[in-house]
């Protein structure tokens, strides 16, 4: 269970779709599990939970992948 800290914005994911009315509506997804991150289903706006989990001691580049 991780410290909740205030979220940290990080970017804004965006997908388009050419479908019209309620199948044009896009939900995002992490598809890996990973604690510190949360997105929002429907704006596609990515936060850290934990900035503490962003150390400099690891790695400095991480692949996040996201399902839209």
């Amino acid at each position: 269970n991780i410290t909740r800290l205030a979220k940290e914005y990080v970017k804004t994911i965006k997908a388009s779709d050419a479908d019209a009315g309620i199948n044009k509506e896009i939900r995002y997804e992490l598809i890996d599990l990973i604690d510190f991150l949360e997105i929002n289903q429907r704006s596609g706006e990515l936060f850290v939970l934990n900035t503490t989990m962003l150390d400099r001691e690891n790695p400095s580049d991480s692949v996040i992948r996201i399902k839209a």
